[in-house]
């Protein structure tokens, strides 16, 4: 009888991986066969080395043991909500910049010309000419 192999890679692989493990430990673990799995991350030094190792040594899953599998469940999900998590900062960084290019622009639109040419004369260095220039045709197009 032909075994059939499959060999994947990257993202489908883990999910593939995330699910099948799922499905292994559906009955849930033991608290004590959790703290086992957690201590084997933390002796690992963090859930992505305890995942690489698992991968480099490519071991089975069979060979890993109830407590392995736990652990390589765990160090997987955690993978995922950190990119998941690096994924929202980053929509969260660009809705920032993006709001605060939208306030300046109301900013300039909303402030007289009067009362910025005020403030730019009391500042304790003087623009030079050039920079002036800039702020005034700024100004100029925010009308």
């Amino acid at each position: 009888m032909d075994a059939k192999v499959y060999e994947l890679h990257g993202d489908v692989a883990e999910n593939v991986l995330r699910r099948l493990l799922a499905y292994q430990n559906i009955g849930g673990a033991s608290e004590r066969r959790i703290i086992d799995a957690a201590t084997a991350i933390e002796q690992a030094g963090s859930a992505g080395e305890f995942s690489r190792s698992v991968t480099d040594n490519h071991q089975s899953l069979w060979k890993m043991g109830a407590t392995g599998t736990i652990g390589l469940e765990i160090a997987l999900n955690e993978s995922v909500e950190k990119r998941m998590l690096d994924l929202e900062v980053r929509a969260l960084e660009f809705l920032w910049k993006r709001e605060e290019e939208l306030a300046r622009i109301i900013d300039q639109e909303s402030t007289p010309r009067r009362l910025i040419e005020s403030h730019l004369r009391r500042l304790p260095i003087k623009l030079k000419p050039r920079i002036a220039q800039a702020v005034a045709e700024v100004e100029g197009l925010s009308r």
